[in-house]
């Protein structure tokens, strides 16, 4: 009976989440700003830091990447983390506005991604949850990449469905994350087509590899490593950020994957390559990085 009775609560709890987050995102911008403004002000408050696990864990991973940073540093850097996620959130609810699109998104760099896809081999778009990171997707497949992504649906069915929906409208095709093998041979299907597949790797993973990451060794996804050693394929970081009023989709140059004879060597050398090239993003914006949120120090 008390299991019927909370799956029943679950239900009705994701129902009004997503319900909250769907009347938000109609709203515009600037009414939408004033609704989370309570939010950011609680998050950023002395009293939520030592009562509300994750705004506690969101300061204890950034004094993990920035140990020498003042308390007062922390806390205005938790606000800025705050402010960033809400309208990053708002702003990802629209990715399959062509016209908004192509109106605030700019991109350098597209010639290493032709480079790259230049010799058939296929390209790991290497990325991590940084900037309005789904707007990568729905602009580099705007403008005709054959780009798919791989990862987990919220456990909120509700959310699921819409987010499902809105990558839909945006021509965007998802991989889902589980199960784990059926993910792993469409994902190779793919990229052997010659395609991009998006992998953001920069949370904790408990099947992959213990490497360093702002000098703690955490459990990080080897997918890259392993996509580009099996099939030869590039891997192309690609990150977004803000510039003014507008964003900045970055291509840079494919990562110099180390290749020897030893497997295991080689998958976790180029997976702490991979982990530097996150290090350097977040070093460069760290109001940008949704990773401060999650278990990714353990």
């Amino acid at each position: 009976m008390a299991s019927i009775i909370m799956k029943h609560w679950q239900k009705e709890t994701d129902f009004i989440v997503y319900l909250f987050i769907r009347l938000v995102t109609l709203t515009p911008c600037c009414v939408y700003r004033i609704l989370t403004w309570p939010i950011i002000r609680l998050g950023s408050s002395g009293w939520a830091a030592r009562k509300i696990p994750i705004f506690r864990r969101i300061l204890n991973n950034i004094a993990v990447v920035f140990p020498g940073m003042s308390w007062s540093g922390k806390f205005a850097l938790l606000k800025q983390v705050l402010q960033k996620t809400v309208v990053g959130f708002y702003e990802s609810s629209r990715m399959y506005r062509k016209n908004w699109i192509n109106r605030v998104v700019d991109a350098e760099g597209l010639a290493h991604l032709d480079e790259a896809l230049a010799k058939g081999k296929g390209v790991i778009a290497f990325s991590a949850h940084l900037g309005s990171f789904p707007l990568i997707l729905s602009y580099l497949k705007m403008h005709g990449y054959p780009i798919r992504n791989i990862g987990r649906d919220p456990e909120n069915p509700y959310l699921a469905r819409y987010f499902e929906k809105v990558r839909g409208k945006a021509g965007v095709k998802h991989i889902p994350k589980n199960p784990v093998g059926l993910s792993i041979r469409e994902s190779m299907r793919w990229l052997k087509a010659g395609n991009i597949l998006s992998l953001p790797s920069d949370q904790y993973s408990r099947q992959g590899m213990s490497v360093p990451f702002f000098g703690q060794a955490v459990r990080t996804p080897t997918g890259p490593a392993v996509f580009a050693r099996r099939l030869g394929c590039a891997v192309v970081p690609i990150s977004i950020v803000r510039r003014a009023n507008k964003h900045l989709i970055r291509v840079e140059l494919a990562l110099p994957m180390s290749w020897s004879k030893d497997q295991k060597k080689d998958i976790k050398e180029n997976t702490a390559l991979c982990n530097r090239m996150i290090e350097r993003w977040v070093r460069e914006n760290p109001e940008e990085w949704f990773g401060w949120f999650t278990r990714r120090f353990r």
